[in-house]
């Protein structure tokens, strides 16, 4: 009889070290899902902080650059961004301007040592041409 009653209680002793030895490795794994998710939490945080840094040196470059271009027409040289504003002085067809930042459809040039502002639309465009449009805008938000 007694080898009996150690047959059936040995099986339920077992089955409750094991039960508690896999809850504790279960609690542990948690535990280190936790750490990660906060740690990873804490790196997207990191590199929102860096991209917001590329951006800013982005526009740094792009104001201090000038990317040459030419007029597709005759076009007006203009005081500030608007349709308004004083004109300083009229531009050749295909004359070379150095566009330096864009602001409200209007790229800030500079031709013949003046600084001044043509409508986008009236310079030739290419890839630097819109990488300053972009960053104008960027700068906008």
């Amino acid at each position: 009889m007694k080898i009996l009653i150690f047959i059936f209680i040995i099986p339920f002793c077992l089955y409750g070290q094991t039960k508690e030895y896999y809850q504790h490795k279960i609690d542990s794994v948690k535990q280190i899902q936790k750490d990660l998710k906060s740690k990873i939490s804490q790196l997207d945080k990191e590199i929102k902080n860096w991209e917001r840094e590329i951006v800013k040196l982005t526009i740094k470059s792009a104001v201090m650059d000038c990317v040459a271009t030419t007029t597709k027409l005759r076009v007006n040289f203009r005081s500030d961004p608007s349709p308004f504003s004083d004109i300083i002085r009229t531009i050749e067809r295909n004359d070379t301007v150095y566009v330096r930042g864009y602001d409200d459809d209007y790229f800030l040039c500079k031709s013949n040592g003046r600084h001044g502002y043509i409508l986008a639309s009236d310079l030739y465009s290419n890839d630097e041409i819109e990488k300053i449009k972009t960053i104008g805008k960027l700068k906008k938000n």
